[in-house]
Parts: C-alpha cells; structure tokens; sequence
C-alpha cells in the first residue's frame, strides 16, 4: 500500500501500531475492534476469527461489548494487547474521529479476575546486572505486592525467578541481540508460547540508570533516602525497581498509586530454597499435576489472600526459632478451640479477594459486583 493509498483511518491505524509494535492492537472504528495486516492473521488463527480483505490486506475484528472476552483469551496465551479507542463520540467533530491508544495489557500486567490465578501471585519482573551484583526487582499489580532481592549471580537470580515465577520479564535491550544462553533459554521457550516461561520485554538501558531509580522511588514512596527500606542508594535494584514504575507509568500507562510497600527478600531468616530443590521436592509444581504438590496436600486455605500467603510461606521457610514457635503456638490455640476454629473458618468463607478488589477499585475498574461483593 502506498502512501498515496494510504487512508486517513489506516495512518491512525499506523500511527497507533508504531506506538506498540509488539502488541495486537485493539483499533476501535464504531461498534468494533478490527484488526489489520499481521494483527488479523495472527488473531484469526488465535481466537478462530474469519479473516476478511480491505484493499488487499488482511483484515479481523470482534464487537466491542466481547471485547474483554478476547483479550483475555490472547494475554492468556502469553499475548501483549493495546486498545485504541475513539476519543470523541461519533459525529462530534468535523472530518475522522481522533483516535489514540489508552491501554495496555500485557501477562505480567493483568489485573482483570479471569487472567489471574486465585491463589497465585501473578509478578513482572525486571533484572539490572553489574559487575558485582544482580538487582532484581517483582511487583505484583493486581495487589501492589514488591519485593527486591539482590542476588548474588546468575543462579541465584534463575533460582528467584524460580521462586516467583513471573509471567513477563523487563530487560535492557543491550541483551536482546547478544543473549546470554539463561536469556536464549527463555526466549526460545517465549518463541513457542510455553506457559511455564516469562515473555521478555526489551527496552532501552537508560530505562534502568540507578540515579534515575533513586528519584524515581524517592519520589513514589515519598521518603528522603531509601535506608528505610534497607536499600543502599547505589544497589542495582533501584534501577530496576526505578525501570519498573517507568515502564508501568510511562508505556503501559498503568497507575501504581496502590503500591505502597517496598520488601527486600530476608535471606538471612529464611531457608534458601533453589529451583532444582523445589522441583524434586514437589513443594509446589510436579511434572504430574499440582494435585501431586505439597501445596495440593496441605493447602485448607479459604480465601485467595491465604493461599497467596501460605504458597509465600512453603517457598521461604522461617529459620528464626522465635517466629517458628509464634507460628506454632498460634495453630495451637486454634487446635485447642475447636469451636472458635470452626467459627473462624465460617466466617472466612464469605471473604473475597480484598487485596485485588481494592485495586481493581483504585485502577478505577471494579465491577458492581466486586463492590457489592466487598461491602458484604
């Protein structure tokens, strides 16, 4: 198609695709979502969609009211989705509907309940090494939960990755071309869509400058230096931490207003589980099924704050013996009153997902339902 060719909708449609060139874009025209060129064929072979021609290319859409339905089911499959919308109602203005996009949604981003996974946190993660030190950083969106970890090479940053199990990893593009085997291991796996991989998002080095980090979280967490969290100013996990909320706030356009903590991983009070260890354990995954796990077998949890809590708890195992025996001790006055136990696991049965309700709330994208669901 030339240029001359070119329609006014189709050089929005460009224009928009140029701002997310590795996402399917939703691109709003009426009552549909269409999609064009290698958009349409890969949605069509994904979502069983006929795929129709305009002037020659291929060309897809879904109505807009089903719309959620597909972008579900694309995120699901480990896709990256932008949603273009009409920022003027129809016949408004003069001339084509101005158009632009609004939203992202990508694996590691998802917020909405039928992506996540009740009892599983659901992380991005991000990663700045230098010569000493891995800085790693994992932000669960869909309940604000942050966690850094400094890690000590490569293994340990694999055995964290391991251990969090994010859907979608940050990195600085200076990988992407020259990837060290670790990374190639991950892409290949991204390349066919395994589930059980992040899908890696690249993105310029500058994005994870440590000076710009520190303003970043300064400004964020509103403190005057970071020793509160017990984070060195220069630790390369305020690059990345720093590179996280730049790339949620500035290219996703996702407000991180909720997340409101900042955990650094405590290696010194708890055991030190690596990925080769949980696997012949079973802790929480088997090459049988989860129904084979130790989680499967002991998990009685009742709402999903629980069991996010109790998976936390198997993989970081307390050395402390004070914080053991609090533990014990308090499973034991549960033990002792059978009645109040009972009373308790009544009363927890009623409880939804507060911590992803709330932020469902403050992303201003709760439903009636939800509502109703939090004020009962």
């Amino acid at each position: 198609m030339t240029t001359a060719n070119v329609t006014p909708v189709m050089q929005q449609w460009k224009a928009c695709k140029k701002k997310t060139p590795e996402a399917i874009l939703f691109f709003r025209l009426g009552d549909f979502y269409e999609f064009f060129h290698e958009d349409a064929e890969i949605v069509a072979e994904l979502l069983n969609l006929t795929l129709t021609n305009r002037q020659g290319h291929p060309m897809a859409g879904v109505p807009v009211h089903m719309s959620e339905v597909y972008i579900d089911r694309l995120v699901a499959q480990g896709r990256c989705v932008a949603v273009a919308e009409q920022l003027t109602p129809s016949g408004s203005t003069k001339g084509i509907v101005p158009r632009d996009v609004v939203r992202f949604i990508t694996p590691g981003t998802a917020v909405n309940a039928a992506l996540l996974s009740e009892k599983e946190s659901n992380f991005l993660a991000t990663v700045l090494i230098t010569p000493k030190e891995w800085g790693c950083a994992f932000i669960d969106i869909s309940t604000g939960e942050n966690v850094v970890v400094e890690c000590m090479g490569q293994e340990h940053f694999l055995d964290m990755l391991a251990l969090f199990k994010p859907k979608e990893l940050l990195l600085s593009k200076q990988w992407k071309n020259d990837p060290p085997s670790w990374l190639q291991d991950i892409l290949d796996a991204t390349t066919s869509h395994s589930s059980h991989y992040p899908i890696c998002t690249f993105k310029d080095a500058d994005f994870f400058s440590i000076a710009k980090g520190f303003h970043i979280l300064l400004d964020h967490f509103k403190v005057l230096n970071l020793s509160c969290f017990n984070i060195r100013y220069d630790s390369p996990v305020v690059g990345a931490l720093g590179a996280m909320f730049t790339y949620l706030e500035s290219n996703l356009h996702i407000s991180t207003k909720h997340i409101r903590t900042l955990q650094t991983y405590d290696m010194q009070n708890c055991l030190q589980i690596d990925r080769n260890t949980e696997k012949h354990l079973e802790i929480i995954s088997s090459t049988q099924g989860k129904e084979h796990t130790l989680l499967h077998f002991i998990d009685r949890t009742l709402t999903p704050m629980g069991g996010r809590l109790l998976r936390r708890w198997l993989l970081a195992p307390l050395l402390n013996p004070e914080q053991i025996a609090t533990r014990h001790n308090t499973i034991e006055i549960l033990l002792q009153d059978i009645m109040q136990l009972m009373n308790l696991r009544n009363a927890l049965k009623g409880v939804h997902d507060i911590e992803r309700t709330i932020t469902r709330i403050e992303m201003d994208m709760a439903s009636p339902r939800e509502l109703i669901a939090l004020r009962n």
